[in-house]
């Protein structure tokens, strides 16, 4: 790995979180989870990867029945810009793998919360910045069903 080389870097991770991501639709969350693992090898310990976070916390909840996986969900929200941020990565996170929008009804209050958020002018920032990375060039559909699921709450 090459600790200098950052767009590389962030391209590996993409790649396996893209690789998780099609894993995680066709029902294998072992598989998934695993990509999400080896992504995580190309992570700076400075600079958690938000979208990796989420993926990981989501795809625990559904290997698991676990209520402590719910708690991974909040601390990945927490991590990666609280609400109502890190919500609306969840509900984008859940689109991109397919779920339907029942397996997000555990999060319901807080995703109703967030949605209720006046959101301020660095949290726009980050949601337009969050909708045009460049590993959701391929999966603008799912980007629709998000913003549909978070427009429920």
């Amino acid at each position: 790995m090459d600790p200098i080389n950052l767009p590389v870097r962030q391209r590996m991770i993409e790649l396996q979180l893209a690789h998780a991501r099609k894993q995680a639709r066709s029902g294998r969350a072992d598989l998934a989870a695993k990509s999400l693992d080896e992504a995580s090898a190309w992570e700076r310990s400075d600079k958690p990867d938000p979208s990796l976070r989420v993926a990981r916390a989501l795809v625990a909840t559904t290997k698991a029945t676990d209520p402590a996986t719910a708690d991974a969900v909040h601390a990945a929200v927490q991590e990666t810009g609280g609400s109502p941020l890190g919500w609306f990565r969840v509900v984008l996170e859940a689109s991109l793998l397919n779920w339907p929008a029942q397996r997000l009804q555990p999060f319901h209050r807080e995703l109703q919360a967030a949605y209720e958020t006046p959101p301020d002018r660095a949290t726009i920032l980050a949601l337009i910045g969050l909708l045009g990375q460049r590993d959701l060039g391929g999966t603008r559909r799912a980007i629709t069903p998000a913003l549909r699921m978070f427009d429920r709450y």
